[in-house]
């Protein structure tokens, strides 16, 4: 659900940003930028299940992988555009989909991964729970 809303967005942004600028790499940065806002918050919620983590790393971490993903995305779509001569709304959902694989592998094993251990939250808690008993 993630990776089609996320993709639905990606393509929603990129045509109106294309229609306005008409200029396919800006509107694919575009469409990648709004994309990335609403699948980082998404995917740390609900694909993942790690709303309890460290917000700042994981938000950089995810930033980095979608910032990788839209530069192999941009190069596949200036190839379709230039070199197979695709017209720009045929070529980006296919760039999309051609990055999407290296964004979940890169979001799965780095991005929101267990790095920083909820276990300090628990034991915060314990603390907290034996004191209100002392007391």
């Amino acid at each position: 659900m993630v990776g089609a809303s996320g993709y639905a967005v990606n393509i929603g942004v990129f045509a109106i940003s294309l229609a306005v600028l008409s200029q396919h790499l800006i509107a694919a940065g575009c469409g990648f930028a709004v994309a990335i806002a609403t699948n980082f918050w998404l995917n740390r919620h609900w694909t993942f299940a790690s709303g309890d983590r460290a917000l700042a790393m994981q938000a950089g971490r995810f930033l980095t992988v979608s910032l990788a993903a839209c530069l192999v995305a941009a190069a596949i779509l200036q190839l379709l555009i230039g070199e197979a001569g695709l017209p720009a709304l045929a070529a980006q959902p296919a760039a999309v989909m051609a990055a999407t694989p290296l964004s979940f592998l890169g979001s799965k094993t780095w991005a929101f991964a267990d790095t920083a251990p909820a276990a300090a939250a628990p034991a915060d808690h314990e603390r907290r729970n034996v004191w209100l008993l002392a007391h």
